[in-house]
């Protein structure tokens, strides 16, 4: 993980972090505009402190019901993305739950899988 330092101007859909796993540098977006007050990170987990320097505009983000239809849209498209003639059975027939998604896929269709779920190339 690798986080922007405190004082760092952050602003909406721009960058404000990396996570790297497997060689693959992902860019985690910025939900708002503002300046970096503070970071933590260990291990998996990490946070980002952001003063917005005066109103914070949540206009463009989800919320509510929103949420909850954004996530199993993208549940979905992840699901026919790794359908069986890419992994085999899935657990509706016989497949097995695995803990790592991504160390499960061959390499080819994990950076596939990455350029279209994250936008990455």
């Amino acid at each position: 993980v690798e986080l922007p330092a405190v004082g760092s101007r952050l602003e909406v859909n721009g960058t404000a972090g990396r996570l790297t796993a497997r060689g693959n540098d992902v860019r985690v977006l910025s939900p708002v505009d503002g300046t970096v007050v503070g970071t933590c990170g260990e291990g998996a987990a990490f946070t980002l402190r952001v003063d917005p320097g005066g109103p914070l505009d949540l206009r463009h983000l989800l919320c509510g019901a929103e949420v909850r239809a954004w996530v199993l849209r993208e549940l979905e498209r992840l699901q026919r993305a790794l359908g069986p003639s890419q992994l085999g059975a899935a657990l509706a027939d016989g497949g097995e739950l695995v803990a790592d998604v991504g160390a499960a896929l061959p390499r080819d269709l994990y950076d596939a899988l990455l350029g279209d779920m994250l936008l990455e190339p």
